[in-house]
């Protein structure tokens, strides 16, 4: 899927979190967002993902408006810098997650899921953590 932003604006009271940003993500591109503590990342990614609005500006999710359309509707994901996992499932189900919570008519199979799976932990590097679990500190 493809995303772009188009002059997004969001305050919270005086603070000025986006001014006025444009950025596009293509299709099929692994992106990060840096940048330092209160620099708007996590806003941006509310805003793109439907769990926030935009003062002002758009969201084009493949050429489409999707600014005003519920979070469900978007069907964007993303990873917080501070990770939330079940202690109790691995790596790999943890990820898997997502996918098997989609109302049945959308659930990919459990061969889709595990393909899908598999391919984006290879794409960020970290397929070799598939099995393991959560453990209580800063890393995996």
């Amino acid at each position: 899927m493809s995303i772009a932003v188009n002059q997004l604006q969001k305050r919270f009271g005086n603070f000025t979190a986006l001014d006025n940003v444009s950025l596009d993500f293509p299709n099929g591109e692994l992106t990060a967002l840096l940048g330092p503590s209160g620099c708007g990342k996590t806003t941006l990614l509310r805003i793109i993902a439907g769990l926030e609005y935009a003062d002002s500006g758009q969201v084009l999710l493949d050429g489409e408006d999707a600014s005003n359309q519920h979070v469900r509707e978007r069907q964007v994901g993303f990873v917080f810098q501070h990770y939330a996992l079940f202690k109790h499932m691995t790596i790999f189900e943890n990820i898997a997650f997502c996918l098997r919570v989609k109302p049945r008519h959308l659930r990919p199979s459990e061969t889709q899921i595990k393909e899908k799976v598999t391919k984006l932990l290879e794409l960020v590097q970290l397929d070799w953590l598939a099995d393991r679990y959560r453990i209580n500190c800063d890393g995996f």
